[in-house]
C-alpha cells in the first residue's frame, strides 16, 4: 500500500480533474480500517494489506486524503458538462462479448489518444 501522504497527494490532483471531465463522484475503497483486535480473523489474518484500507485509523482519527476528501466536499464541486468527450471504439454490446480483450485494448487505444 502506499504511504498515506502519497493518498492524500493522489486525491489532491485526481479529484478536480474528475470534476473536470463530468464525474458525477468518486468512490474509495473503505471507509475505516480493521481494528487490531479483528486481525486474527479473515479477512485480515489471512491478507495483512487488508487491514489498512480505510479513510479512518481504528482510534477515529481521519487519514490525511479522507481530509483532501472532506476538504474538496466543502468546496462544494457541481457536475459540469465534460470537457473533452471520448468516443469508444465500438459500442457497449460489442464490449461485452469478449471483455477481458476488449479492457487490454482499451487501454492500448488510449495510450493512442493521449
Amino acid at each position: 500500500m502506499a504511504a498515506e501522504e502519497t493518498w492524500a497527494e493522489y486525491f489532491t490532483q485526481v479529484l478536480p480533474k474528475l470534476v473536470e471531465v463530468g464525474a458525477m463522484g468518486a468512490l474509495t475503497w473503505c471507509h475505516a480500517d480493521y481494528h487490531p483486535s479483528l486481525w486474527d480473523k479473515p479477512p485480515c489474518s489471512g491478507s495483512r494489506h487488508e487491514r489498512h484500507f480505510g479513510l479512518v485509523r481504528p482510534d477515529g482519527s481521519l487519514k490525511p486524503y479522507a481530509q483532501v476528501i472532506k476538504d474538496f466536499a466543502a468546496t462544494k464541486p457541481q457536475v459540469i458538462q465534460a470537457v473533452k468527450k471520448i468516443t469508444l471504439p465500438y459500442s457497449a454490446a460489442e464490449y461485452y462479448k469478449n471483455t477481458l480483450q476488449k479492457i487490454y485494448g482499451l487501454y492500448d487505444w488510449w495510450l493512442g489518444q493521449a
